[in-house]
């Protein structure tokens, strides 16, 4: 009987514990359900703001880049200024460079290639006219053994055929989109150069012309209407078959390369082959002067980035921007050879501009201390 009395005892103490603990619940239920209205209250009270907290994304509008093209014109004039302080280091410096680009070297090459294969046929044809004249004084009956012999018009018309062609200039460069201009290179590295007392030469501005092609033309021209004199004397002696045909070869080269130098381009309405030749006849004129180096310059990438920091605090933002590049530069002789060489590469770091609350510029017409703009 004690036993049992016990047992219920311990029963009816589980059950006000678990009373107790139910009793707590629905405390707590009603609790959460006062504070639920009392929000819902409160915030039906508040007017609609619409404000979310950002999410600390960083956005760049692409039309905002003149700030980044200034820096990376800054940088391109910073190594302009290192590459003519290392020139006007040098223990052999020149006193004259002549600044060109691969298209330059091109107009040379196909310069100095019509310039000889304008001189072989001139004497091609003065060999083979001096034969027949002497052969018709000397009045003899079998021909005179000739070095033409040794070289046939096969020979010529196979070193003259693709002279047209050496006229184009194909240049395949493969990389980086270039962003600066190439003559803002030029024009920044002349300056640099002329402020330490070592002269600039840009081709383009070049506007004097040597008489060498001309005259080496107009010499051609006077061969080819004597070839054709001679061609109408002898055309019908049987001597002089091999000669007269070897004649009626180089007129017909000399009619191609007539035909390039008059051809002017449908679209473009310009003598392409002429204006080449032109401007590598000025370059090797400019060569020829005393203590004269050749200055290769290749931009070979330039660019800069935005960078936005956003925060809830508006004072807290911040616009910036960054600009570099990447030039080559070669100094060469006027023999080829190359003096010194060196890929420069330069960036500006991240800056704000004046408007932003940095101490960048957007302009540089401010003179420094040395006389020199900003």
């Amino acid at each position: 009987m004690a036993n049992k009395a016990s047992d219920e005892k311990i029963i009816k103490e589980l059950k006000k514990e678990l009373e107790k603990i139910e009793l707590q619940r629905k405390i707590s239920e009603a609790r959460k359900a006062i504070a639920e209205s009392q929000k819902a209250t409160f915030k039906a009270k508040l007017p609609d703001l619409d404000v979310k907290a950002l999410e600390g994304n960083l956005t760049i509008d692409d039309n905002v880049d003149i700030e980044c093209q200034i820096l990376t014109y800054k940088a391109m004039s910073e190594i302009a200024s290192q590459i003519s302080s290392e020139i006007k280091g040098m223990d052999a410096k020149p006193t004259q460079v002549i600044i060109c680009n691969q298209n330059a070297f091109g107009s040379m090459l196909s310069y100095k290639t019509f310039i000889k294969q304008i001189n072989l046929l001139k004497e091609q044809y003065d060999t083979t006219i001096t034969t027949i004249e002497k052969a018709r004084v000397a009045k003899i009956g079998a021909l005179i053994a000739t070095p033409m012999a040794a070289m046939t018009a096969g020979a010529i018309l196979e070193s003259l055929v693709d002279l047209v062609s050496l006229f184009k200039i194909d240049t395949d460069i493969k990389g980086k989109k270039v962003d600066i201009v190439e003559e803002a290179l030029f024009a920044e590295v002349a300056r640099e150069l002329k402020s330490k007392g070592i002269e600039a030469i840009y081709p383009v501005f070049i506007n004097t012309v040597s008489d060498e092609l001309l005259n080496a033309i107009s010499d051609l021209s006077k061969l080819k209407e004597e070839a054709d004199q001679k061609i109408a004397e002898v055309g019908e002696d049987d001597h002089f078959k091999d000669e007269v045909a070897f004649l009626k070869d180089l007129n017909k080269q000399y009619e191609k390369i007539l035909i390039s130098l008059i051809g002017v381009d449908e679209k473009t309405g310009i003598n392409s082959r002429l204006e080449t030749l032109i401007k590598g006849e000025r370059l090797i004129a400019e060569l020829g002067k005393p203590n004269t180096d050749i200055l290769y310059l290749k931009a070979v990438a330039g660019g800069g980035n935005n960078k936005v920091k956003r925060s809830f605090w508006w004072w807290c933002n911040t616009l910036s921007h960054s600009g570099g590049a990447i030039i080559t530069y070669f100094l060469i002789s006027k023999e080829g050879v190359i003096k010194a060489s060196k890929n420069l590469y330069k960036t500006t770091g991240y800056r704000q501009f004046k408007d932003m609350g940095g101490e960048e510029e957007l302009d540089n017409f401010k003179v420094n201390n040395k006389g020199a703009r900003g």
